[in-house]
């Protein structure tokens, strides 16, 4: 069973087969660019970014998130064309230019030292995901990508991990799980999965949720990894 350890302040996972990570917020610095678009949108019609936007949509996928900021437009907006208009801007965004948070590279590459499979659990797109992972130099150590596309809903729904526990044979008490997202966190933590908070300064505040088993503020002072024998 996977389990949270610390020694000399340290903290250690223990006796586990995989690691889940999420990508926007966790491995890549993608939110500043979603805070941007967001922004950029609601500009153009000459409104400001709405009042509780950012909470509303943190459990949405791609399309729901462009379906729902034309809703709040006065104006009306043929919706498929907002999302390929989004979706331009951001496939070019993933391909060229968002970044690996700090210490993310090191941390994934002592994971694969350690014999450890590595998947990822997005709610992104493979569009955009693919040829960002490719480029940052990270693709190679997955063994597979999960996107919430896969079942239909966010991961607020916990479906995703279901899914990829299902596809993988792991069961909820042999993997980790590395995410941003406090919907995501408590989805998983319904499911038995022990979680890893990662900060993000544009995400979501862990102080007071009393929710993931550790929080880390960078990757460069992410827990040590004792593996299972598989």
């Amino acid at each position: 069973m996977a389990k949270l350890v610390y020694k000399d302040n340290q903290a250690i996972i223990k006796d586990v087969k995989a690691v889940l990570f999420d990508l926007d917020g966790t491995l890549i610095d993608s939110l500043p660019f979603w805070r941007t678009i967001n922004r950029s949108f609601f500009a153009k019609y000459n409104m400001d970014l709405p009042e509780g936007f950012i909470a509303k949509t943190n459990a949405m996928r791609f399309e729901e998130t462009v379906a729902y900021s034309c809703s709040l437009v006065p104006q009306i907006i043929d919706v498929n064309e907002a999302i390929n208009e989004w979706k331009k801007i951001a496939i070019e965004e993933y391909a060229k230019t968002i970044p690996l948070k700090d210490g993310a590279l090191e941390y994934i590459k002592y994971v694969h030292s350690l014999g450890i499979d590595m998947f990822i659990v997005t709610s992104g797109e493979p569009i955009m995901y693919e040829p960002c992972m490719k480029r940052l130099g990270i693709w190679d150590y997955f063994k597979d990508v999960f996107s919430a596309n896969l079942v239909g809903v966010g991961k607020a729904s916990g479906k995703i991990y279901e899914y990829v526990l299902q596809k993988t044979g792991l069961k909820n008490d042999e993997v980790v799980l590395f995410e941003d997202a406090l919907y995501a966190i408590q989805s998983a933590n319904k499911l038995g999965i022990l979680t890893i908070a990662i900060y993000d300064e544009h995400g979501d505040s862990f102080e007071t949720a009393n929710l993931p088993n550790h929080i880390v503020y960078s990757f460069k002072n992410a827990p040590l990894i004792s593996c299972s024998a598989k």
